[in-house]
């Protein structure tokens, strides 16, 4: 049941200029577009995706948490969290160097 079902990314970049340089074009281009091919319609409001470049990285990332917050007040926390590992060991770009 696809209308049970929200995205958002924990890994995004900030500063692209345009849709097709960040993970949430990707995920658009992909799964979305799959889903939408395949006659599974998927609402706007299912998808939360930072950032929002208008804003400097700092309100970029309080206006994420904001709308994370009001999600999951509402919704209860996620289900089923996946992550990947890269081959540098960086998990959503987490690099080991940073909490070594």
């Amino acid at each position: 049941d696809w209308s049970r079902v929200v995205i958002f990314l924990v890994d995004e970049r900030f500063g692209f200029q345009h849709e097709k340089d960040c993970n949430a074009g990707l995920v658009r281009a992909s799964l979305i577009q799959a889903l939408r091919d395949g006659g599974v319609p998927f609402s706007e409001e299912h998808q939360f995706f930072a950032p929002d470049t208008g804003l400097s990285w700092e309100e970029c990332a309080k206006d994420y948490e904001k709308r994370l917050r009001e999600l999951f007040l509402r919704q209860g926390p996620p289900s089923l969290v996946t992550l990947g590992l890269a081959s540098d060991d960086s998990v959503a770009s987490l690099f080991p160097e940073w909490y070594r």
